[in-house]
This record gives structure tokens, sequence and C-alpha cells, in this order.
């Protein structure tokens, strides 16, 4: 505010500056890239809270997480698709995912751990409508596998 009451302009290009440079840095120090869906959900796996991206249509399921440098720590992608047998690889994935397949409420009918870029599929076990990518490792941790149950707002 200036002496007579005015909001100062000044401040409005600082703050301004200030929030690009912010969303710049965080960017750039990841280094992470690609598209990403809008709608993000808080996914709990066992006592850790995942904050992922939420992949409902099918360019979403084409783009996944592949071309991206890095995944945040708490980072991931839940894919909500039709419930039929689902085939997942990782091409142009640089880093290791566990690939978790769940039914209709958040059970894991089974888990892959997936080394980057390769070719051949993680596949669910039985027809299931949600698959859900995490930072390799993140399954075994929380002592999360077969028949146990994820929670979220979405199942």
């Amino acid at each position: 505010m200036t002496e007579d009451g005015r909001t100062d302009p000044g401040q409005f290009r600082r703050t301004g500056a200030a929030l690009f440079l912010a969303v710049l840095f965080t960017v750039a120090i990841c280094g992470c890239s690609g598209r990403r869906p809008v709608e993000i959900a808080a996914i709990r796996v066992g006592q850790s809270v995942f904050s992922v991206e939420v992949a409902r249509m099918p360019e979403e399921w084409a783009v996944g997480l592949s071309g991206r440098d890095c995944l945040a720590g708490n980072g991931g992608m839940l894919f909500v698709t039709p419930v039929e047998e689902q085939f997942f690889w990782m091409k142009d994935t640089r880093f290791p995912l566990d690939i978790a397949f769940l039914d209709d409420d958040g059970v894991v009918v089974n888990v892959a751990t997936m080394p980057p870029h390769t070719l051949e599929y993680a596949v669910s076990l039985r027809p299931v409508g949600f698959v859900l990518e995490l930072p390799a490792g993140s399954f075994e941790k929380a002592g999360i596998g077969e028949g146990d149950r994820v929670l979220s707002e979405i199942f």
C-alpha cells in the first residue's frame, strides 16, 4: 500500500515475478516434463499418502508417465479404465515404477515392479478398472500386496 491507501502496482509485479520464479525453479530442479492430467487425487498406501494424477481419457492413458525425467517421491498416476485385462509397458518411461492393478474397491489384484524402458508387459491377473503407478518399491515399503486395499475417494 502507498501512503495514500492505494495499492502499490510494483507489489503486484514483485509478487507475480516471485511466483513465476518459484514455479520455474520447481520445474527446473526436478526436470520433470510431459503432459499432466488436471485431476489430482490422494491415495493412501499403507501409512504413506501419494498425490497422484488421474488419467481418465485414452489420450492420457497413452502418454502416462512416459517422457518425463523424474517423478516426485510422493507422486504417481492412477489410470481409470474400462474393467478389462490391463497390459502396461515402460516404453519411454525413464524411471522404475511399481504398477498395481486394483479392483473397483481399491483392492490390489497384483503388483509388478518394472524397470525403465522395458517393452515387456505387466499384466493384470484378472479384469480391473484401476491401475496405479508409483515409484518403484512403494508397495513393498508400505507392506502392501495382493489382497490389501489402498484408499482413495475415487474407489
